[in-house]
């Protein structure tokens, strides 16, 4: 049984494939359990070959949604609802952790952040 379960979403071109795999490398880094990886995206182009890709599927009521969101700043929390769907693994066991990317805007920021004051200390002592 696979210990580890995680999932994320990619659509549209806000964020690249970079960002799925910086998030499959930190998973892998920080767990010692078997890990499955599963990513919900209109573009697999790019993405690690481990990583267990999902169609993005096109909801029936997305186009009313769609226009009914037109005007709110968070239009892609539509999307995230496929998340959540029956079946959507069909063998998988155990729980599922659904992981955004801004975990990996995140994490890229602070290594930004932490790089500056290793370089930082090495130079003045």
């Amino acid at each position: 049984m696979t210990e580890l379960n995680c999932i994320c979403l990619k659509y549209g071109t806000a964020y690249g494939p970079e960002y799925v795999n910086r998030l499959h490398a930190a998973l892998l880094r920080n767990t010692t359990k078997d890990l499955r990886l599963f990513c919900m995206t209109d573009d697999p182009a790019g993405i690690d070959p481990r990583v267990e890709l999902l169609d993005l599927p096109n909801e029936p009521f997305a186009e009313r949604m769609d226009r009914a969101m037109r005007s709110a700043p968070k239009q892609g929390r539509l999307k995230k609802i496929s998340l959540f769907r029956p079946g959507l693994i069909p063998d998988l066991t155990g729980p599922l952790l659904v992981l955004g990317s801004r975990l990996i805007e995140f994490q890229s920021q602070n290594m930004t952040v932490a790089a500056r004051a290793i370089a930082e200390k090495k130079v003045s002592g």
